[in-house]
């Protein structure tokens, strides 16, 4: 299954992934049902994830019900345990580069104002980018952007633009890679120096996770005892998790 994945993640347009890999994956959800792993994205309870990757296929990756990866499960663990971003009485949400398995639960939320935009994604409402967003100032409680910042032209500008958007009491979260990633010049690492340097009167929470992938993708059968040890090793962090907020933030 996993050289299946990756030979279509390879071949297909992406565009067409993201319209329609879905369906199938739907379907296949029904032959992993079980209790060993839970998906906090969709909560499904399944007898494994299924695997995932362009190149290398990792293990226990994908959830065939919502196509949540580890970054976007780790994201609404995030946002379930450490923010009120399911509980505000009422959030107006900007989601820059949307991913499936968030779009249609955010939607169904009825404390959100929902609002997606990408620059080329099928799956968003807005054609935006992100270095003009067409919103006025201070329209937007939250802005949800994750893996965006480490590909844009100009940081500052793109990071300018969210900031504008926002509310005064606005907070940002953002997935990033904290370092440059040698196998692809297109991406830009992202620092806490930077976000600091450029927004100094904001506040900023930060944690550097996910263990540097080359390795990780590595482990195989040994995944589940090793991988754990090397979480606690931040020299192996290659990404940042960041809330960056305007004072009085009503995401706390």
């Amino acid at each position: 299954m996993g050289k299946i994945i990756s030979f279509l993640l390879r071949f297909i347009p992406r565009k067409y992934l993201q319209l329609f890999s879905h369906i199938p994956l739907k379907v296949y959800t029904f032959f992993l049902k079980g209790n060993t792993v839970e998906c906090p994205v969709c909560n499904s309870k399944l007898s494994k994830f299924m695997p995932y990757g362009r190149l290398i296929s990792r293990p226990n990756a994908l959830c065939p019900n919502c196509l949540s990866l580890e970054r976007h499960r780790l994201m609404a663990l995030y946002m379930k345990q450490r923010t009120n971003f399911y509980t505000a009485k009422h959030l107006k949400v900007l989601h820059v580069a949307p991913e499936y398995c968030f779009i249609d639960r955010f939607e169904e939320m009825k404390n959100l104002d929902y609002i997606t935009a990408d620059i080329e994604s099928p799956l968003a409402k807005v054609k935006m980018d992100i270095h003009e967003i067409p919103f006025e100032a201070n329209t937007f409680d939250v802005a949800i952007c994750n893996h965006v910042m480490e590909h844009v032209d100009d940081y500052h500008k793109a990071m300018s633009e969210l900031y504008r958007v926002l509310k005064p009491n606005g907070a940002i979260l953002l997935y990033d890679f904290r370092v440059d990633n040698p196998a692809n010049p297109a991406v830009h690492r992202v620092t806490r120096a930077m976000i600091r340097g450029y927004f100094p009167g904001s506040e900023l929470r930060c944690r550097s996770l996910t263990v540097l992938p080359p390795l990780s993708r590595r482990l195989g059968k040994l995944t589940r005892v090793l991988y754990p040890a090397l979480t606690r090793v931040p020299l192996l962090h290659t990404h940042l998790l960041c809330l960056l907020r305007k004072p009085t933030s009503r995401l706390a």
